[in-house]
């Protein structure tokens, strides 16, 4: 019987062949379907696993202290808690470009990076950068905080440059996508990481926890453990949050009391420095009116002064005229005593010569002064006349004396009064020094009064605008609302959670498609079998008439199906564990980094798999085979009697049927006779139609997504 098997496999190896091939397509289809999932669960695990991957993501929107790590220390199943800071800024690079990337802290333990190229950070200001944005030729060159970012995230960053030491993969970001932000054009377009000391705040903005456990990721089981840790770090999240809120508000109250206290003295103290000044401008005003008055005065006498000088002045004017015309007199005076005196000498020096009466007499009558035309006088009245010329010159000497007398009283005069004019020129001068000094400072008094003005005016426009500031800080202070915590678990990580999606998308395929393979393989294993059982009717017959058992018949049958079954589940099976899996692996390397693909060969799906493909083959066979051999050896080893015609429906429609060919005619008969060939091949052409349609289908919804997405749903261009 086994040489008849054997035998029979090599001279139907085309149908052999084709029931392996069925079955090894449809187990390696269903394998390399249901491997996919859990193997790419598999390799991201560990990838995640080795990267310490947060497990918890713990955000406030005021932050956390810096002390808040220590409160979610409490679990003994808590690997590691860590503060981190991060951001999204506007970087420019040295060729100018700017683009948004978003900051985050290198940390110790969690969310760890995979360098490509470079080293890790060893400064403050060195930074590693993201793979998919820069290359190796990047590293050395450097990265600019632009000025365009907001004062509140410049002061995020210790420094205004960083030097890119590094190009690495990330853990947090296992994807292509990096993110979505309100900066630039709302798309961030790739990482750095930087040491904590490359951030400037006091501040954590997030806290991430790490578990001590190994659970498959997206399991029920781990699942539930981060439900349970949400629980528990929850209330602690909102008792740290608060009191970073009550931290922050009792600072800014302080901040605002102490602007206040500090306003309310300064103010008083630049009131007390105003008064001061008004006081001073008081006194001066009351000292300008004073010296005013006193030059005034000055101006009086002075005038008065002037108009003394020039009565003076007309004094001696008048005096010293009259001491000219008192000389002119005395000189005419003197003159005329000489000329007398002349003539008398004359005649008494004749008279003593000559004894001359006569010419005495007429030198006597010719030295008279009184009368030089006179009569002749005698030597006594000669004489007489000369004592009276003595008395005149002595008078004329007297005359002399006083006139000198008063000319040196007219010169003492003149430089008195030359001395007292000058004297009154330098108190002129003085006084226009002094009205000028009493210009200059009332025009001082002027500004001051100004200075004073607009300083009162400059005080209560920054008092107002102070008191306005504070009361503005004030409300802000009292507007502040209390923190909203956000305990977020690995879900919320667009990577992760794209990252389950897309292998639950795979796992969903693969609870249909290979339905429908095993449903061909089932229906072609039913048609060949079918067939094959029917061509060797007559053989069994014959098996069964020498006395072979219907069990070693069908067992030669079953053998048959079975191990074509068996060795194309064992093919398939290689094929699926590895062919398919590398192929949808290496098509979404497109989108995530983690490294090559793993094979996995899972001996229950195997099991699973060889169960089906058996229950396919064998079990189909063992259909067709058993109602063949209820039949007896003589019926087996005839000829298997047709099947007795019968009209179809088409034959009481004359108008179709009528105009039918003979080959149409018989084709139509042989459907409605045998059904079974006939709805198998339906099936199997709609299986087979159906696969066709859902591989255009899956790709013709993938590739339509983003014209819909952004031709008919979100219409604009920029926002």
């Amino acid at each position: 019987m086994w040489k008849t098997t054997y035998r029979e496999i090599r001279q139907s190896f085309g149908r052999y062949a084709a029931i392996l091939a069925i079955v090894a397509l449809g187990v390696g289809f269903f394998v390399g379907l249901m491997v996919v999932t859990p193997a790419m669960v598999r390799k991201g695990g560990r990838y995640l696993t080795s990267h310490d991957l947060y497990d918890l993501r713990l955000l406030s929107t005021l932050g956390f202290e810096k002390d808040s790590v220590d409160a979610f220390t409490g679990r003994e199943d808590i690997k590691a808690v860590e503060g981190a800071v991060s951001s999204d800024f506007l970087a420019v690079d040295e060729s100018g470009k700017s683009r948004v990337l978003v900051a985050q802290t290198l940390l110790e333990v969690q969310n760890q990076v995979e360098l490509k190229e470079g080293r890790l950070p060893e400064a403050a200001d060195e930074i590693v950068v993201d793979s998919s944005l820069f290359s190796k030729d990047d590293i050395g060159k450097t990265i600019q905080v632009s000025d365009e970012n907001s004062e509140e995230t410049a002061d995020l960053f210790a420094y205004d440059v960083y030097t890119i030491v590094g190009v690495a993969d990330a853990s947090y970001y296992i994807n292509y996508q990096r993110g979505s932000t309100t900066l630039g054009t709302g798309r961030v377009s790739g990482f750095v990481y930087m040491l904590p000391d490359g951030f400037d705040t006091d501040y954590y903005t997030e806290l991430f926890v790490r578990l001590d456990q190994n659970d498959r990721i997206y399991s029920d089981a781990y699942k539930a453990k981060i439900e349970d840790l949400k629980t528990w770090a929850e209330p602690i999240a909102e008792q740290e949050a608060q009191k970073r809120y009550d931290s922050l508000k009792a600072d800014a109250q302080q901040k605002v009391d102490d602007a206040q206290k500090e306003l309310r003295d300064q103010t008083a103290d630049a009131r007390t420095d105003l008064e001061e000044a008004k006081q001073k401008l008081t006194d001066g005003q009351k000292e300008l009116a004073d010296g005013k008055e006193q030059i005034a005065d000055a101006k009086k006498q002075l005038q008065q002064a002037k108009q003394t000088l020039a009565q003076k002045q007309t004094e001696l004017n008048n005096g010293r005229a009259q001491l000219v015309d008192g000389r002119s007199q005395l000189e005419a005076g003197q003159v005329q005593l000489d000329s007398a005196r002349a003539q008398l000498n004359a005649a008494i020096a004749a008279a003593q010569s000559a004894g001359s009466q006569a010419g005495a007499e007429s030198v006597c009558q010719g030295a008279d002064p009184a009368s030089p035309g006179g009569a002749a006088a005698s030597p006594a009245q000669l004489w007489q006349q000369l004592a009276q010329l003595d008395a005149q010159q002595a008078a004329l000497d007297e005359q002399r004396n006083q006139l000198e007398s008063s000319e040196a009283e007219l010169t003492a005069g003149e430089k008195q009064l030359a001395a007292a004019k000058q004297e009154l020129s330098s108190q002129e001068k003085q006084l226009n020094e002094q009205e000028q000094k009493l210009a200059d400072a009332e025009k001082e008094l002027a500004d001051g009064q100004k200075e004073y003005e607009d300083g009162l005016q400059t005080l209560d426009e920054k008092t107002a605008d102070a008191k306005e500031e504070i009361a503005d800080a004030q409300k802000q202070i009292d507007e502040i609302q209390e923190p909203d915590v956000y305990v977020l678990g690995r879900d919320t990580n667009i990577g992760y959670a794209s990252y389950e999606n897309d292998s639950m998308i795979v796992a969903g395929i693969a609870k249909v498609l290979p339905f429908f393979f095993f449903l061909v393989a089932a229906l072609v294993c039913m048609t060949t079998m079918n067939r094959m059982v029917e061509e060797q009717r007559t053989q069994i017959g014959v098996l069964k008439a020498l006395g072979y058992s219907e069990a070693r018949i069908m067992g030669k049958y079953l053998f048959y199906a079975g191990s074509a079954a068996w060795i194309g589940s064992v093919i398939g099976f290689l094929i699926g564990s590895t062919i398919f899996p590398t192929v949808i692996w290496n098509a979404y390397k497109i989108m995530y980094h983690m490294g090559d693909y793993e094979l996995m060969f899972d001996p229950g799906l195997a099991a699973a798999s060889l169960a089906v493909a058996l229950l396919c083959s064998v079990g189909v066979t063992w259909l067709t085979c058993r109602y063949e051999l209820m039949s007896t050896a003589a019926n087996l080893i005839r000829p298997k009697s047709p099947k007795s015609g019968r009209r179809v429906w088409l034959e009481h429609i004359p108008f179709v049927w009528n105009h039918m060919s003979f080959l149409a005619k018989v084709s139509v008969r042989n459907v409605f006779r045998y059904k079974q060939r006939f709805f198998m091949m339906v099936i199997g052409i709609g299986g087979c139609t159906a696969l066709l349609v859902t591989g255009y289908g899956i790709k013709d919804t993938i590739a339509d997504i983003a014209d819909m997405q952004y031709e008919e749903v979100q219409l604009y261009d920029m926002s």
